[in-house]
């Protein structure tokens, strides 16, 4: 559905060995306390910023999820996304979330 789910799956199908979150969309590692902490092959979820609303109070709302009241960390990667973890079906359940670094 997503981009990254989409990749991460082509990437588990393809004959390497590469395990499929260990790289971001634009070919960067993905850091080990990431895939420790927020991430399974599932779980990346991307948006773009015009999917991602400050709600003026801490908050965002981001489309498709609702309301999201974790504060973003810096993304690790320069790509523009924001990027959620949370199991697929399960958006309530946040386990990192990413802004772009020109946010």
């Amino acid at each position: 559905m997503k981009a990254v789910t989409a990749l991460a799956l082509l990437c588990a199908l393809s004959p390497s060995r590469v395990v499929a979150h260990d790289f971001w969309p634009d070919g960067s590692i993905v850091q080990d306390w990431i895939k420790a902490r927020c991430c399974g092959i599932n779980e990346a979820h991307r948006y773009r910023d015009d999917q991602v609303h400050p709600t003026g109070t801490g908050n965002y709302w981001i489309e498709g999820i609702g309301l999201v009241t974790q504060k973003p960390s810096p993304t690790p990667i320069n790509d523009g996304y924001w990027y959620l973890f949370f199991p697929a079906g399960e958006p309530t359940m946040i386990r990192c979330f990413f802004a772009p670094f020109n946010f």
